[in-house]
């Protein structure tokens, strides 16, 4: 269909899948596929093709495609028209609308597609869409930017020595893998930064998205604060009312963790009970990164944040939660997987007042609780503070 075209009309249909989790603040057009926007697919296609005039058809965020796709020039083209409407629904519409400023001889083509070898055009329109357009067409994409081995890391990226890339990768511009990382088959946009000890197989990262140390990502797309796995179809975005950190597993909780935190549980189950039976009691949702499942947790309605958090002390007990957190993490979108320093836990420095914990000395306090409880006799002051917190208001 491409060979056979003389002028293509390129017109942009709205997305009706769950593909507009990624189009919030971007145009579908400028959107990554192997970390270049879809939009110069179809410009690289079309000039492939020996077309010389294209037409674009645009209803969001149409400046911003105008901006990238110019003059058209760079692809060799004599002239680029720009038709700004609103959302036309199908081809049927576009014609009706615009069937009089068309060119007779004008080839229609949909944005909401990648185009492949010949007249193949992917669909797009979910997000397991654009998972596949961007994996399957890795090696493809990559050999176009003169490159022969199936690992791209571009000339402005940094990778550690010690991490390991296998497989078909491609790293975008300003982005970062730490050492230790394992990363195969996958894509990093412009700006990730991936923290040490990570590992992503079949993954998209899209730009300026930071992953924290220790995460093990397989067959995700993430974007900033939305993370998406093709294997089970969650899609999860976190926001300013999801706390960012792991359900932790019960190998990484202490015994020595779970055995205060069950015994503490069972030491307040006089405070809790008059919340339970007045129902004073709110559900949230703990996001995991690691486990990809998400813990439901009891809040009692109390205004002293230790006493709200204690129904908590169940999944410490039962290994799904750490006893011991610095606070609670809202700085999006960063992902804090493992960082102990942005770890909740029952027990919160956030809830409890001590000029000598603050800075570095809380930050240490929290990294010995996290490995293994070992700071125990170094937290004493934490844990009796918050005791006396916790009694304070009853």
């Amino acid at each position: 269909m491409l060979n056979d075209a003389k002028h293509a009309v390129l017109a942009q249909y709205p997305v009706t899948g769950d593909l507009t989790r990624l189009l919030q603040s971007r145009p579908l057009g400028l959107l990554p596929v192997v970390n270049k926007p879809l939009v110069q697919h179809w410009m690289e296609a079309f000039a492939r093709a020996g077309l010389t005039h294209i037409t674009l058809v645009l209803s969001d965020f149409p400046e911003q495609i105008r901006q990238f796709v110019g003059d058209g020039s760079r692809w060799g083209f004599d002239a680029v028209n720009f038709i700004s409407l609103a959302a036309v629904a199908d081809e049927t519409e576009l014609l009706s609308r615009c069937g009089t400023v068309l060119p007779e001889e004008a080839t229609l083509f949909s944005m909401n597609g990648f185009p492949g070898e010949g007249a193949a055009v992917r669909p797009l329109n979910t997000l397991a869409d654009f998972w596949s357009c961007n994996i399957n067409s890795l090696t493809r994409v990559q050999h176009r930017y003169g490159v022969t081995e199936e690992i791209y890391v571009a000339p402005l990226a940094q990778c550690d020595t010690r991490c390991r890339l296998e497989g078909r990768v491609h790293i975008a511009n300003s982005a970062q893998v730490n050492e230790q990382c394992s990363i195969r088959d996958s894509i990093l946009g412009h700006g990730v930064e991936v923290g040490s000890a990570t590992a992503l197989e079949e993954s998209v990262v899209l730009p300026n998205t930071m992953l924290s140390d220790n995460l093990h990502l397989r067959r995700m797309v993430v974007d900033g604060g939305l993370v998406y796995s093709v294997d089970t179809g969650e899609c999860l975005e976190i926001n300013d009312e999801h706390l960012v950190c792991p359900v932790a597993q019960v190998a990484d909780i202490s015994l020595g963790q779970r055995g205060l935190a069950g015994l503490l549980w069972l030491f307040t189950l006089p405070l809790q009970l008059p919340f339970y039976l007045k129902g004073a009691v709110s559900e949230i949702q703990l996001a995991g990164v690691h486990s990809r499942k998400s813990l439901t947790l009891n809040l009692l309605a109390s205004a002293n944040p230790s006493l709200s958090r204690l129904p908590w002390l169940k999944q410490a007990a039962l290994g799904q939660l750490p006893l011991f957190g610095i606070r609670e993490c809202s700085e999006l979108p960063e992902w804090a997987a493992d960082q102990a320093n942005l770890t909740p836990g029952v027990i919160s420095l956030a809830d409890v007042s001590l000029p000598a914990m603050a800075g570095a000395d809380e930050i240490a306090i929290s990294n010995s609780f996290q490995m293994n409880s070992k700071g125990l006799v170094a937290g004493s002051k934490l844990f009796a503070s918050w005791i006396g917190n916790l009694f304070a208001s009853n």
